[in-house]
């Protein structure tokens, strides 16, 4: 009787293998990058230049061997990711017994779209990194602590889009 749910399961999973499903990311493609592009250019609006460098870091290190160009020399094997951000925001989440904050967390989110020849190919959705700063200290300490956690969230965040993009989810 213990053989029968396994036996479905070895079932199930041999005619989705024999239909040709996979999960997005473990095929033969390169995720959310079409097969064929060698070239990629960053596009960011002004509130993602802090983003640039960490991208273009993270592409120049992917096992594909893209090249990062700001005009490609061959526009058919070339995609555009184009990166957008909301401001980062510190908001207060937890308060002592006199109502004055003790804990901040601070949020980066944004989306990245991968563009070939002017039409859009995938779009992440919104990615969000976020941390807590904790008010132990005075205000240099505290803004001492935002600016490692916020460049912290920031190399978290590409990290989470670049496994996105590369995953195809």
């Amino acid at each position: 009787m213990r053989r029968f749910p396994q036996a479905c399961v070895l079932l199930a999973a041999s005619i989705l293998v024999s239909c040709g499903y996979h999960l997005a990311g473990h095929g033969e493609g390169r995720g959310a990058i079409p097969a064929d592009v060698r070239t990629l250019s960053i596009r960011a609006a002004p509130a993602s230049k802090v983003f640039v460098p960490l991208l273009r870091q993270r592409i120049l290190t992917d096992p594909h061997g893209y090249s990062v160009l700001d005009v490609p020399p061959d526009p058919a094997h070339h995609a555009v990711l184009r990166m957008t951000h909301k401001p980062e925001r510190m908001v207060p989440v937890a308060y002592d017994a006199a109502g004055i904050a003790t804990q901040y967390r601070l949020a980066i989110s944004g989306e990245i779209t991968v563009l070939r020849e002017g039409k859009v190919v995938w779009q992440s959705g919104i990615v969000t990194a976020q941390g807590d700063v904790f008010t132990t200290g005075g205000p240099a300490s505290i803004e001492a602590s935002r600016r490692r956690l916020a460049d912290d969230l920031r190399d978290e965040w590409i990290r989470n889009v670049w496994a996105r993009l590369r995953a195809g989810f």
